[in-house]
């Protein structure tokens, strides 16, 4: 399990990392930490009763896949975006036939016309 960011929540945390390992599985979280994150790793800390453990890194190769990570992230993000603006408008569309009067079935008919265009 990978955090890539800290979680706002010690909660959080706990339930993300509670995920890698069930039904008595071992498994590993791994979150990445910038100074500007410290107080929110202590609260996870208290949380869980224990000091997390740190794991030395190769600076240069966290920044290279943290800007993939993010680049993904942000294409998801976008994609996600799309989505939502493409059912809000079908909901719209199908509110503004409705109020014109048309059947469920004329409706249903008008909404495939525009799907398929």
């Amino acid at each position: 399990m990978i955090n890539h960011n800290v979680p706002m929540l010690p909660k959080t945390y706990v339930h993300r990392v509670g995920r890698s390992a069930r039904a008595g599985r071992f498994g590993e979280a791994v979150t990445f930490v910038t100074k500007h994150d410290l107080l929110l790793l202590r609260a996870i800390e208290e949380e869980v009763g224990k000091k997390l453990e740190e794991l030395p890194v190769n600076h240069k190769e966290v920044t290279l896949y943290a800007g993939r990570v993010l680049a993904s992230k942000r294409e998801a993000e976008i994609k996600l975006d799309r989505q939502g603006i493409d059912e809000k408008e079908e909901r719209y569309k199908r509110k503004e036939l409705q109020l014109a009067g048309l059947s469920d079935g004329e409706v249903d008919a008008a909404m495939e016309g525009l799907r398929g265009r």
